[in-house]
This record gives C-alpha cells, sequence and structure tokens, in this order.
C-alpha cells in the first residue's frame, strides 16, 4: 500500500490543473459522461465558481470552490480548487482533479480523477479511474475503481459499475457501487438526463443504498460512525441553463432519508449548490 500511495503522490502534478468538485460525494461522477458532446472538435474554456452547502442534521457544513474547464477534441480537463469550513472548526481545502480521454475512432473513453487536502476535512487524497464501452444502439457500459486514503482511519476501495442508454438528446442509466469498509458497502443508482445543448443539461437521479453518508468526510463532529451506515433512500436534481450567450448557472440539490436502526434514529441529508459558469473561448 505505501509504495501505491507514493505512485499516486508523484501523479498530484500531472493533475494539479484538472482538478473538479463533484456535487454528490456518493458517486464517482454523477455528471461528466457527455454521450451527446464527445463528437466536439472545437477548443472550449470556461471559468467557474460554486458555493454548497450541507445539512447532515447535527451540523452544517460550507464549501465555496472556483477553477477551470478545458474541453478539446479528445480530451477534457477540470480544475477546481475548494475549501470546506463552519463555525467550529478550522478551514480545509482540497485540489480534486478530473480527466477525460476519447481515443480517435474508438467506442471508448477513460475517466481519471486525483484530489490532496490539508486533510481538515477532506482525505488524505483520492484517485479513482474508470473506461466507458460505447457498444449497440448508444449502449454504454461503465467500469472502474477509487481509492480514498483517510488520516488515521483504514483506507477505502470503491468499485462501481454500471450501463447507461442515449436516445437522441436522453440518456437513462442504472450504477452499482461497492465499499470494502466491512460494514455495509452497497450504493444504487437510477438516473435521468436531459441535453439541451453542449453546456445546458438536466438530471434527476434516485439513490440507494446501505454505506457510508459520504465516505470523504468521516471525520465530521458530531456524525457519529454507526450513523454513516444506515440504510437510506433519496434523490439527486442537478440543471446546468445558460442565463446569457456566455454564462451559465448551475444548480444541485441532493436529499437522503436514513432509516433507523438499533443503534441511531433516522434523520434527513440536503446538500444545495449554486454555481456559475463564464466561457472565455
Amino acid at each position: 500500500m505505501r509504495k501505491f500511495s507514493t505512485l499516486l503522490l508523484l501523479l498530484v502534478p500531472v493533475f494539479y490543473f484538472s482538478s473538479h468538485q463533484t456535487l454528490n460525494a456518493q458517486t464517482q461522477s454523477l455528471i461528466g459522461k457527455d454521450l451527446a458532446l464527445r463528437k466536439a472538435d472545437s477548443t472550449s474554456l470556461y471559468i467557474s465558481a460554486q458555493q454548497q452547502y450541507t445539512d447532515f442534521g447535527t451540523m452544517n457544513l460550507n464549501q465555496s470552490s472556483a477553477g477551470i474547464k478545458l474541453k478539446k477534441a479528445q480530451y477534457t480537463l477540470i480544475s477546481n480548487f475548494q475549501m470546506a469550513y463552519n463555525n467550529t472548526t478550522k478551514t480545509g481545502w482540497q485540489s480534486a482533479n478530473e480527466f477525460y480521454y476519447t481515443p480517435k475512432k474508438k467506442k471508448t473513453y477513460q475517466y481519471a480523477s486525483l484530489s490532496f487536502s490539508n486533510t481538515a476535512w477532506y482525505p488524505n487524497f483520492t484517485a479513482a479511474i474508470s473506461n466507458y464501452y460505447i457498444g449497440i444502439k448508444q449502449l454504454e457500459i461503465e467500469n472502474g475503481v477509487k481509492y480514498i486514503a483517510l488520516s488515521g482511519q483504514k483506507d477505502i476501495w470503491m468499485i462501481n459499475t454500471g450501463a447507461s442508454y442515449a436516445v437522441h438528446k436522453n440518456l437513462f442509466l442504472a450504477k452499482w457501487i461497492y465499499l470494502n469498509n466491512g460494514i455495509s458497502n452497497n450504493d444504487f443508482i437510477l438516473g435521468y438526463r436531459y441535453y439541451f445543448n453542449e453546456n445546458s443539461v438536466i438530471s434527476l437521479n434516485l439513490l440507494t443504498g446501505d454505506n457510508n453518508v459520504i465516505p470523504e468526510f468521516r471525520n465530521l463532529p458530531n456524525v457519529t460512525t454507526l450513523k454513516q451506515y444506515q440504510k437510506y433512500y433519496g434523490f439527486n436534481f442537478n440543471t446546468t441553463f445558460p442565463i446569457s450567450k456566455k454564462l451559465y448557472l448551475g444548480v444541485n440539490y441532493t436529499y437522503n432519508h436514513f432509516k433507523k436502526n438499533d443503534n441511531v434514529g433516522s434523520w434527513n441529508l440536503h446538500i444545495a449548490s449554486l454555481g456559475i459558469s463564464y466561457k472565455l473561448l
């Protein structure tokens, strides 16, 4: 494990300028498989800023982020520096990283991510890689793995597999995520997305499972370990739309209801975010 961690640290400079804040941290990525955009041959550059608010029932957490997004014919780089803070603990920062690569004349594309932080709120670092294969009639198969290194706690491996189907501007998806946390380890996602154009999309995802609230935030005060392993159900809604020719507004909301068990009562998780993106090129 030490050799693997050293290798990931050496890769940090490569991914530093391609970071991105995942809007729903329970999944590797609910936003990114832009099937409708894969054939674009132009270059686009965006700058963005986002504010996110999370209510864990017993405490609140704010996150602010800013970054860039570069889109070309065969790859997309997204870079975002984010900070998490509340009124009782010190501020944490993280640079998370995403990269999408689409080979020419092949029915596959790849996803990779890496993040690192000061460990105040976020994990030491995370790394993920996935492969997407597009088969008959835009049926897409995803397989991937994610590694989360936590300060003073057992590292987490996540394995995800899923399938999605594109019909014109519509995308339907189903996804399963497995965690090796040794207590409970399944998440399921059923989703739908509609693409208006290059930067306008609306998505609705139904969520259920029995693993962590958010694996990346296991050090949260007042959110006990037992509380993080309750069965839950909920949904995620995300939309991006233009408010001018080059300015775009993004809205995201996630709701999860955690069921009562022998150790912890039921409670609700709310995550809401608002973001702005401006197209420079």
